[in-house]
Parts: structure tokens; sequence; C-alpha cells
């Protein structure tokens, strides 16, 4: 079904909602585990080169995943990377829970990373497919945004920024 220009679809608030709930999930995941992890480490006694390292794990499979994760979210869709990136970060905060040796935080650091990353990749891509026109497509902007916690514009060429573009998420939510 071929849409009006300016007509938002029907539920597109409702999954752009999930879209984001999703997001903070995994973005809350991910951040708890690179505050608990370190911590957990250092209570253990472990050196600041081990602390490093592990650190680094966080990121290391984000990196390594981005292209294959997005290549995935494109032949696939958004369910099966959203659930395989929900279930390696259960993996790791569980594993984490469960066990305070080393090589178990490293391999719940990479977890918790990669589930992270595969999660965003496909939400993303989403949002970004959802929208239609030009008001969906400035939700989907915010979207991409919002994944470190706070939605911002002055990054934005002015001229695309209309004096009325929506400032916090509920306001976004209910733009049309």
């Amino acid at each position: 079904m071929v849409h009006a220009p300016g007509a938002v679809r029907e539920g597109f608030g409702l999954t752009l909602l999930a879209l984001v709930a999703a997001q903070v999930g995994l973005h809350g995941c991910l951040n708890g585990m690179r505050m608990a992890v370190p911590l957990l480490a250092a209570s253990e006694g472990r050196s600041a080169a081990v602390i490093g390292v592990l650190m680094a794990l966080f990121a290391i499979f984000p990196f390594l995943l981005a292209i294959p994760a997005g290549r995935l979210a494109d032949r696939r869709g958004y369910h099966l990377p959203a659930r395989l990136a929900a279930g390696l970060a259960l993996a790791g905060a569980v594993l984490a829970a469960l066990s305070l040796h080393v090589v178990a935080l490293g391999i719940a650091a990479s977890l918790a990373g990669a589930g992270s990353a595969i999660g965003m990749i496909a939400l993303q891509r989403s949002a970004g497919r959802l929208a239609g026109n030009s008001a969906e497509n400035a939700k989907s902007v915010v979207v991409a945004l919002a994944t470190d916690g706070n939605i911002r514009t002055d990054h934005l060429p002015s001229e695309r920024v209309s004096a009325d573009f929506p400032s916090d998420l509920s306001t976004l939510l209910a733009y049309d």
C-alpha cells in the first residue's frame, strides 16, 4: 500500500516506541556491565592491564561485527538479529553474575558488546526503513541518535532542523 505524502502510517508510533524500548534495554545492559565488570575485576585484585583488556573486549566485538550485523539485518529483517542480540546480552549478564573468574568476565564483556552492537544496528536499520515521510524521518533520526541517552540536534545542519523540531522523546512520539 502506498501512503500519501505527509501521511503517518497507523501504528508507527507504537512500533517506534517498541524499537526505542529495545534499544534502551540493550544499551542499559551494556553500560551496566561496562561499569560492573571492571569493578568486579578490581575487587578481585586484578591488575590495571587486565581491567583494560576487559574494557577493550566491550568494544572489539562491536567493531568486528558491525558489517556482518548490518548484512544480517538487511537479509533477514530485525527479528532474528534482535533476538540474537537479546540472547547474547542476557548470556553475558548471566555469566558475569555467576562467575567472577577473569576469563568468564572477559567472555561476558564480549557477549554483551556483541549483543549490543548487533541489536543497535538491527533496530536502527529498522527504524530507518519504517520512515516513510519527513515527519517519520525525523523520528528515525532521533532513534539513531538516542543511543547515548541524549537527544541532540545541535550537530545537524541548521537548514535541516526546523524551529518546531521536537526536543524530547514524548514530543517526538506525538509529532505528526
